[in-house]
């Protein structure tokens, strides 16, 4: 498949994803961390973003595609410094994705973060309202 099309023609979890994602619990490297509970994760059309107020808009803007198919189920995010390869589990109201700590680095192939892998997971649950980032508000 193309990997340019991933998200076409338009598969069901492409439609779910769409909305805003809350971050409810998070793991980096094995380790139960805080910083990134209560952020919250975006998927506009192909754009994903996340509201770090402390971070510039072009650090934490992304394209993504998914691809449904595999097992896990893929992700990638996209920006000009590479792809973040990382894969997700998605309900109607939770979003479980496990990424690499580093870019470039292997996808993970299971919904675990442990320190000899160097794999982030997290566990969202979607927002009723969906927030703009703060360049589209003006």
């Amino acid at each position: 498949m193309d990997e340019t099309s991933l998200n076409q023609p338009r598969h069901p979890d492409y439609e779910q994803i769409q909305g805003a994602w809350k971050i409810v619990l998070a793991w980096t490297s094995g380790k139960r961390t805080f910083h990134a509970v209560d952020n919250i994760h975006v998927f506009q059309e192909d754009v994903y973003w996340w509201d770090a107020p402390h971070l510039p808009l072009q650090s934490n803007l992304f394209h993504y595609r998914i691809n449904p198919t595999t097992t896990p189920k893929s992700v990638d995010l996209i920006s000009d410094e590479g792809i973040s390869q990382g894969i997700y589990r998605l309900t109607s109201q939770t979003l479980t994705t496990c990424f690499p700590e580093d870019d470039g680095a292997e996808r993970p192939t299971e919904f675990v973060s442990c320190l000899d892998r160097g794999w982030n997971m997290s566990i969202a649950k979607r927002l009723a309202v969906c927030p703009q980032r703060a360049s589209d508000a003006d």
